[in-house]
């Protein structure tokens, strides 16, 4: 519906605008991790926070998208659940679904990068380091997310105010004063075929008169 996708649109913009990524940037990955967030019951707004503070900190956009995949996969999957389950951590893929990501990030707190890395595995750890070392951050992003209302309409309106913007709409406006089939338009193309006819006729004048003067220097 028109509200859904407002409601889509301001969480990417809010993603946009607290990432390093472009709102174009998000949509050619998005589809890398969100088959497999839905699978496991992630809202929308906890990929969008990871993928804002990941890239905040340096982390290529791409790169972010497919960590994000991984990690998700290895905390909800077999292997990396034997691995939890050894440590005495009670992550899977019913409670990822039930408590959120915040609340099971918050596991693994303690943890030193060995355990982290074994976790995770290397490709992943690049994405989920910067959550990991700041959940409170992340908590902040969480907040953004769901209250990201009018995000999209503030950043056009913000687009609207550039002079760019302003110049652009007066010469369309321009343009369309004077388009074809307007009055304006036709008004303009018979005050042009008239300068045309009139500029012709002085043209023709002023050749007989330099021909004149030319014929007069030769024959002098």
């Amino acid at each position: 519906t028109a509200d859904e996708a407002e409601d889509l649109m301001n969480k990417f913009v809010q993603t946009q605008n607290d990432g390093i990524i472009t709102v174009d940037t998000y949509a050619r990955n998005i589809g890398k991790v969100a088959p497999v967030a839905s699978m496991m019951g992630l809202k929308l707004e906890e990929v969008n926070a990871v993928i804002a503070q990941s890239t905040a900190n340096g982390v290529n956009a791409e790169v972010a998208f497919t960590g994000l995949k991984t990690a998700l996969l290895r905390l909800g999957g077999e292997a990396g659940g034997k691995k939890l389950e050894k440590l005495g951590i009670d992550i899977s893929a019913a409670t990822l679904a039930s408590e959120g990501l915040l609340a099971n990030l918050k596991k693994l707190e303690g943890l030193d990068v060995t355990a982290l890395e074994q976790i995770f595995g290397q490709e992943a750890i690049q994405t989920m380091a910067p959550v990991l070392n700041n959940l409170e951050k992340f908590e902040k992003l969480l907040f953004n997310q769901k209250n990201a209302a009018a995000v999209a309409a503030k950043a056009h309106e913000i687009a609207n105010n550039t002079i760019q913007a302003k110049w652009t709409r007066i010469s369309n406006v321009m343009s369309n004063m004077f388009a074809d089939q307007t009055v304006l338009g036709e008004a303009l193309k018979a005050t042009l075929h008239g300068l045309g006819n009139a500029l012709i006729r002085f043209i023709t004048l002023f050749e007989t008169l330099a021909r004149a003067v030319k014929n007069t220097i030769e024959f002098i």
